[in-house]
């Protein structure tokens, strides 16, 4: 598994006006403590390199219309069936 700095490491030369990623992070069951550290983790990087981070836990969220405004989808720690 690569892990999430690394890729968004690479995306500087990327990022800028109009890179939006989108943090998707529903659980079913068990719910990993580090969830919120690294929402904040990708949240920084956005601020510090350019680009806007979108959070969700809502599945109704991928739909083709809002999936085509994101460059990037994170999928942060899922468990179960989301």
């Amino acid at each position: 598994m690569i892990a999430i700095p690394f890729i968004l490491s690479c995306m500087p030369a990327m990022a800028g006006s109009g890179f939006d990623v989108l943090v998707f992070s529903k659980t079913s069951g068990f719910r990993h403590g580090s969830i919120s550290d690294g929402i904040a983790l990708i949240q920084t990087l956005g601020m510090d390199n350019g680009f806007t981070v979108s959070l969700t836990e809502d599945a109704n969220d991928f739909t083709l219309a809002n999936l085509s405004q994101y460059e990037v989808v994170i999928w942060l720690s899922t468990t179960g069936d989301v």
